[in-house]
Parts: C-alpha cells; structure tokens; sequence
C-alpha cells in the first residue's frame, strides 16, 4: 500500500511541472511594445497625405503583431490604416488627409497603436495642423463640356466665382480643383444624388433669375453653391379665344397658361421657337426679353406670337439687323400647321409667321414638314415686316440671303425659299432655319439645319 501511494506522489509531481513551468512561461513572455518617433508635431494641407514613418520595436523581445494608424479630427477618428510589424525595424506609409466641408484649419491627432502577439498595447499620438487648402483658381465644367476659370474672393479665400453667358436660366455642371500635394488627381465637386461632395463629377443644377451673364459661385469651405434662385411662375390667363395679351417676357423664365383645357393637353401648339414645355406644365421662354403679343386662338388651338417694337406695333428689321424677320409665301407654310391658316400670301400678323430672336441680329423658325410646311407647296420669302416693303430678294439686293445647306435654296430671281435641286424631303422631318443678320444684310446668312 506504501508503495502505491508513493507512486501516485510521484505521478503528481511530474504531471504538475509542466503546468507550473508553462504558468511561469506566461508571465515572463507579456510583452512591452516600444513606438519610437522622430518628430512630435507635423502639418498637413486637407485634400494631401502625410507620410509617417514609426520605429516599433518590444523592450521584452516578444514578437510584434501588428500596427494601426489612425488620423482623428475632433477625437473621430476620419482615415486609419494597420501595418503587419512581422519584425522589429521602421514602418512608413502615407494616410490620406480627408477634404470635408465645414471642418476649420486646426488641430488633428495622428495616433499610433503597436500591439505584440501577447496582445500588449502602447499608443502614442502626435498633433498635426491641419490647413485647408487655398488655391490660386479652380474650374467651373459646364455639362456641355466648356470650362470657366474661377478666382477667389478677396475677402474670403475659399469663395470662388465667375461669369458664364447662358441662353437659360438653368445651368448645369461640377467644380474641379488642382490636385494637391503628393496627390495626382484633381479634387471634383459635384452632385451625389442629395448634396455637393467630393470625388464626383455629378452635374449641379443652377438657377438664375435671368439668362444672360449669370455668376457662377462655389465655397470650398462648406460646399455651398450658387445661384440656386427659385423661379416664380408667371400665370397668364386668357378668358376667350381670339383675347390678346402685350406681356414683357423674360428669356428663361417660366409661364403657365390657363383659358381653355387644351392648354394643358398635347393638343396644344406651342411654338418651340419661343416656348419650350416643361415637365411640371410649365414652359420656358426661349427667346430674347422683351415686349410680345400672344394671341390664343381656342379653335385651332395655339398660340399666335410675335415681337413687338417700342411704340407697341408689331417689330420690324431695323437697317442695324435688329427687330424682327417675317414670312410671307404660299399656302404650304404657316403656323401651328399650313392646313389650318392657308395665307396664300396674304398680310399681317394674323397671317404672316414671325421668327424668334433668339440672339441680337439672329432671328430663328423651326417648321416640320407635313405640319408648318407642305413638301409639295415649298415657296416662301422672308420679310422685314408683316407685310409687303422691306424683303429678302435676288442677291445684289438691300437684302438678299446665301445659304449652302443641301435642303433648301434660295432662287436666284427672286430670293424665294424652295426646294434644292436633287433634294429630297418627307413628313415628319423638321428643320431649323436660321438667319444671322450680325454681319449685314448684303447678305445675310441663312442656315438650315435637320433636328
């Protein structure tokens, strides 16, 4: 019985070295991670990166895990990144510096984590002065691809603003900023869906209150853009067919019209020479500010626009090109089609069709064929007026037109519009005439293009 018993001791004895050496083992091997930095204070430009460069070593000599470095605006941490330390030596990287709106030049915290295979922790962090970046210009990148160079304000560095001439009171596009630092790609402002952020190039809508030289604005500091006018709707109302209305409109601004159903209906002509239709049922003025005369004819179902001058009568062309161009011809030609107002060159403005002017000196009608202008009957003239007087005729004339579009031409013997040789046209297609004055009337330019 000793002798067992004496056995089961010494059983229990070599059983339990183990276990009090591997206790002892654990003890001696946690580990103390050491970060050593060469500086305590560093600056960075928002948009940049900074490069950092981390001695990490264990005064223990327990293997390194891992190290984490983290940049905090405010104590939120806002761009991190963890390195493998397989080994004890120097570690550097590059940490982006974010570019966000609202956020001032100030005070950032770039911390270090170091954590070993015991899981030991050391942390060390290092102030770094953040700037916002000032820029000498950035670029405004309209959606039609054109690209404005923007300047800062004097008296707010990060407001920058510039000009555009615009036909319309909406203007669409994004910002762009040089690349900064040690990045290589220009800082994009635009559109994400709900507000301005960076990193797109999402076109940002624009409201002006007027066409013309509107004045483009972005503030780098909080994103914030301009114009962002909201457009008033002018409702005119007609109470009978045949009622005319003087009304003093305004290149893009927005109209309603009420006085018969069809208004609002697609059985409504609206001339898209001055009118172009929105989606909410409104419409966009498309041609120059100024003084028209609308008539709404409930029958056929449009309305009769034209320009007028100072003393209230209808334009004409002024010797300097300015005023209004009128067409007077066949029965195939007239508007809201030939079939309903058959002129067969008659006079006057119930009859006689007036151009758009869409620009000083530049005068524009837009005709489909089978609707405003009948293949078969392609004979018309334009006019100085709506009626007999100034015309454009034969070249050599105080008015004559050339054109070199393979459509249409201009007869020689008497400067009628017609048919060019060989050409052929068919129901459905519409085309743009346009004539340019700005150069003179010995010619003027006719040009005519095919939508």
């Amino acid at each position: 019985m000793k002798m067992k018993r004496y056995i089961k001791h010494i059983l229990a004895l070599i059983i339990a070295v183990p276990l009090l050496v591997a206790c002892n083992d654990d003890e001696t091997t946690t580990g103390n991670p050491v970060i050593t930095v060469s500086t305590e204070r560093l600056s960075a430009t928002m948009g940049d990166s900074i490069d950092y460069h981390v001695n990490c070593s264990n005064s223990t000599g327990v293997p390194l895990s891992t190290l984490k470095v983290e940049l905090c605006y405010g104590g939120e941490v806002v761009a991190t990144q963890t390195v493998r330390t397989k080994t004890e030596g120097t570690y550097s990287g590059r940490i982006k510096v974010p570019f966000y709106r609202s956020i001032p030049n100030g005070t950032a915290e770039l911390r270090y984590t170091l954590q070993d295979v015991s899981l030991a922790i050391t942390e060390k962090s290092l102030e770094v002065d953040i700037q916002r970046p000032k820029f000498k210009s950035i670029d405004f990148v309209c959606a039609d691809g054109k690209t404005y160079a923007m300047t800062p304000s004097a008296e707010n560095p990060y407001l920058f603003t510039t000009f555009i001439n615009t036909p319309s009171t909406v203007t669409k596009g994004h910002f762009k900023a040089p690349a900064v630092g040690n990045t290589h790609e220009p800082l994009l402002f635009g559109w994400n869906g709900k507000e301005v952020s960076l990193g797109n190039d999402g076109d940002i809508t624009f409201t002006s209150e007027n066409a013309g030289d509107v004045e483009i604005s972005f503030d780098m500091r909080y994103f914030e853009y301009g114009p962002t006018y909201e457009a008033q709707i002018t409702l005119v109302q007609f109470a009978a067919s045949g009622e005319t209305q003087v009304l003093n409109m305004s290149r893009g601004k927005l109209y309603e019209f009420e006085g018969s159903p069809e208004m609002k209906s697609d059985e409504w002509y609206y001339d898209p020479d001055f009118l172009s239709r929105n989606n909410d049922g409104t419409f966009t003025f498309k041609a120059l500010t100024g003084s028209y005369s609308l008539t709404a004819d409930f029958e056929k179902k449009y309305f009769r626009i034209h320009p007028l001058a100072e003393n209230g009568n209808p334009a004409s062309l002024q010797p300097d090109g300015t005023g209004c161009i009128w067409i007077i011809g066949s029965e195939g030609v007239n508007k809201p089609t030939w079939k309903a107002i058959n002129h067969g060159w008659w006079t006057g403005v119930d009859v006689d069709v007036a151009m758009a002017p869409i620009a000083d000196k530049v005068y524009q009608v837009t005709l489909t064929i089978g609707q405003q202008l009948n293949a078969k009957d392609i004979n018309f003239k334009f006019f100085g007026q709506p009626n007999w007087g100034v015309e454009f005729g034969k070249a050599g004339s105080d008015h004559y037109l050339v054109t070199d579009n393979p459509n249409f031409k201009v007869q020689e013997k008497d400067g009628n519009i017609a048919i060019a040789d060989d050409a052929t046209i068919k129901d459905g297609e519409t085309y743009v005439f346009t004539i340019d004055c700005s150069a003179g009337m010995k010619p003027a330019k006719l040009k005519v293009a095919k939508q």
